[in-house]
């Protein structure tokens, strides 16, 4: 496949979505540390929604990877996505290096990669700023 037609049909924006979240992250701790009230009022709960969206992306992404593999890696595809397959597997594919020269695949899995990285950073961020800011809540 030629790199403008894969540019074109496989558009992804991981890069968009770490600016995102690092702004969001920056704006609530600036608004609950230095006690600014418009940036103080963001409730907490929109943590949930912002990772509930982001594991909607993952989600397609996912749906990209394993489409792009169906039709064009069909014995990979069978490897990855059988019944007896866990997600340890999946993502065991996404950091392994690939023999073949497929741009696409290589570039799919590159996005996979990223989503799935912010997604355990999102996850494992929401108890540090919870019990972040009950801490500041008591001093």
């Amino acid at each position: 496949m030629r790199i403008d037609k894969m540019n074109n049909e496989y558009k992804f924006y991981s890069n968009i979505y770490w600016v995102l979240w690092s702004i969001f992250i920056i704006i609530f701790l600036l608004g609950n540390i230095f006690k600014i009230y418009i940036f103080k009022n963001i409730p907490f709960e929109s943590f949930f929604g912002i990772f509930f969206i982001l594991e909607i992306i993952r989600v397609f992404n996912r749906m990209k990877l394993k489409g792009y593999l169906e039709k064009n890696h069909h014995e990979k595809w069978n490897e990855l996505f059988n019944s007896t397959t866990n997600e340890f597997h999946i993502i065991k594919f996404f950091y392994s290096k690939d023999p073949s020269d497929d741009l696409v695949l290589t570039k799919l899995k590159s996005e996979c990669k990223k989503t799935f990285l912010l997604s355990l950073t999102h996850a494992f961020s929401i108890p540090i700023f919870f019990i972040g800011l009950r801490v500041l809540e008591i001093t």
